[in-house]
C-alpha cells in the first residue's frame, strides 16, 4: 500500500492543531458532552459488557479516554498526530496505549471485540486502504462502529459547494488573524473541520453498507437516511452505522470500492428550487478567480453558518432554506460577479 505525502499530513496535523487542543487536553466541559454521546454509540451497538472488551479507537484521543472511564477491558488508541498521543500517554493509564500509525498503509497485529470511529472514516485519504486494514483486527463477533458525515444533507450541499470554492491556505491565515484561540464544536472549528481539512468524503451509505457487507459484516444498526433530505435538525448532518463481524467469516484482503457522492452533480434532484440553486452554484464557481480571496472567504463563512444546522436556533424546510440561498446566491453574484 502507498504511503500519503508529508503534505497531507502536515496538513491534517496542523488543521487539528489549530482546533482540537480542547479535545487534546480533555476538556472537562467536552468530556462530558461526548460521553453521552458515546454512551448513546454503545447503546445503538448493543454492547454492555464493557469490562470484558478490547477497544480500538482513532483520532483526538478524547474518545479514547472516555472509553476508559466507562470501565472498558482494554482501549489501544492510534493517531499521526504526536499531539494528541503525548497527551494520552502522559495519563499513564495502565489499560490504555496511545500509538503512532498511519492506518493508510500500517496494519496492526491485534484483535479487537470494538472498533469506534467517531468522525473519522470521512477524513481518511485512502479509506479503501484503511478499511481493508481494520476490518481483519475485528475478534469474531466483534462490532465496528461508524459515525460519519451524511450525503444529501443540506449542510454537506453546502459545504461540498464551499470546498470547490474556497482557497485552503488563504482562508487558514485569515481565520487565525480572525481569532487566536478557536475553540473546539465552535463554528470556526466546524468550518475548518469540513472545509479546510485536507480529506473529506461523502458516502454514498447504501454503497457502504454493501461493502461491508461483503467483507464479512452484518448491520446491526443505522440511523435514518435518504438520498437527500435538505431540511432544517440537528441529527440530518450525520449518520450512524454499526456492524457486527460474521463468526465464520474468513479474514480477506477483498478490495473495497465505495462509491462517493458529488453533492451538486450525483444526486437526482427533483426540486425545481434545488435545481435553480445547482446552476447559480455552477455559475459562481466557473467565475471564482474573479472573486478576491477576502470577499470570497467572507462570502463562504456566511454561506457555512446559513447551512448549519447544528448551531441553528431554529430549522427550516426544505424549500425554505433553498429559498434562503437563492437570495443570498443571486445578492452576491449582483454584487461580486
Amino acid at each position: 500500500m502507498k504511503k500519503l505525502s508529508n503534505t497531507n499530513h502536515k496538513q491534517m496535523i496542523e488543521t487539528y492543531n489549530l482546533i482540537y487542543q480542547d479535545l487534546y487536553s480533555h476538556n472537562k466541559r467536552l468530556l462530558q458532552i461526548r460521553k453521552k454521546v458515546i454512551k448513546k454509540n454503545l447503546r445503538e451497538a448493543q454492547i454492555t459488557n464493557f469490562e470484558k472488551l478490547d477497544v480500538m479507537d482513532v483520532g483526538t484521543g478524547i474518545q479514547a479516554y472516555i472509553l476508559h472511564l466507562l470501565k472498558f477491558k482494554n482501549i489501544n488508541h492510534y493517531d499521526i498526530n504526536s499531539n494528541a498521543i503525548e497527551k494520552l500517554n502522559n495519563l499513564k493509564i495502565p489499560n490504555l496505549t496511545s500509538e503512532y500509525k498511519d492506518l493508510n498503509y500500517e496494519k496492526i497485529n491485534k484483535k479487537f471485540d470494538l472498533i469506534y470511529l467517531y468522525g473519522v472514516l470521512h477524513h481518511i485519504k485512502s479509506y479503501n486502504n484503511f478499511l481493508n486494514n481494520i476490518i481483519n483486527n475485528l475478534k469474531n463477533n466483534g462490532k465496528i462502529f461508524l459515525r460519519i458525515y451524511r450525503s444529501g444533507s443540506f449542510a454537506f450541499y453546502i459545504v461540498d459547494f464551499i470546498r470547490k470554492f474556497s482557497d485552503r491556505g488563504d482562508f487558514l491565515n485569515l481565520l487565525k488573524k480572525k481569532t487566536k484561540n478557536i475553540e473546539a464544536d465552535s463554528i470556526y472549528a466546524d468550518f475548518i473541520d469540513d472545509v479546510l481539512v485536507p480529506n473529506l468524503y461523502l458516502f454514498d451509505i447504501n454503497s457502504l453498507i454493501s461493502n461491508l457487507n461483503s467483507h464479512g459484516l452484518k448491520l446491526i444498526f443505522n440511523s435514518d437516511f435518504k438520498d437527500y433530505d435538505h431540511s432544517g435538525g440537528k441529527q440530518i448532518q450525520g449518520i450512524s452505522l454499526c456492524f457486527q463481524k460474521k463468526s465464520a467469516y474468513k479474514e480477506t484482503k477483498k478490495s473495497f470500492n465505495i462509491d462517493c457522492v458529488d453533492q451538486l452533480k450525483s444526486l437526482n434532484y427533483k426540486e425545481s428550487y434545488i435545481i435553480q440553486n445547482n446552476l447559480l452554484l455552477d455559475f459562481i464557481l466557473k467565475n471564482k478567480k474573479r472573486v478576491d480571496k477576502v470577499s470570497k472567504f467572507k462570502f463562504c463563512i456566511s454561506l457555512y453558518k446559513l447551512s448549519q444546522t447544528l448551531h441553528a436556533k431554529e430549522y427550516l424546510s426544505q424549500k425554505q432554506n433553498h429559498k434562503k440561498l437563492n437570495n443570498y446566491l443571486l445578492k452576491f453574484i449582483e454584487e461580486s460577479l
